[in-house]
């Protein structure tokens, strides 16, 4: 009986090892994700009331590099920043400043010469979408939440 006990015990401790270095695996391939809370958002509630953007990237002549997790913000009132130095070396900065009704989203590394395109996700609703997009100076912001046919 006691050895069964142990032989149970040693399987469950084997299982709990591998099911965190499992998680631990999940949490290291998140990408980037930016939460934007306003009450001029479209929804019902609180909650409801975001807007989610993620899949943050650049692109460089060798290809497309994913933002990790580490610039993952949520972001109401008051400015976020995140800095972080990748793999290659170069250091990205993300800056949200709330302005109003609006969030201004800068996007910058250094160095930048080889930066061909940076790009993002936005979960926007089927009935919506979103001006003040200026991917030449790497500035968006939220600001003309327009319906669809406009």
């Amino acid at each position: 009986m006691f050895r069964k006990s142990i032989t149970c015990l040693t399987v469950c401790l084997a299982l709990l090892s591998l099911l965190r270095a499992a998680n631990s695996q999940v949490e290291s391939n998140r990408s980037a994700t930016l939460v934007l809370r306003s009450p001029v958002l479209a929804g019902s509630g609180p909650a409801e009331r975001t807007l989610k953007i993620d899949d943050l990237f650049f692109e460089t002549a060798k290809g497309r590099v994913t933002l990790p997790a580490h610039f993952t913000g949520d972001v109401a009132r008051n400015p976020w920043s995140s800095q972080w130095k990748m793999d290659d070396g170069r250091v990205v900065d993300i800056k949200v400043t709330p302005r109003g009704q609006n969030f201004m989203i800068e996007l910058s590394a250094k160095p930048d010469a080889d930066i061909v395109r940076w790009g993002l996700s936005v979960d926007a609703r089927e009935d919506e979408y979103y001006t003040g997009l200026d991917g030449t100076s790497r500035r968006w912001t939220t600001g003309g939440i327009m319906g669809a046919g406009n």
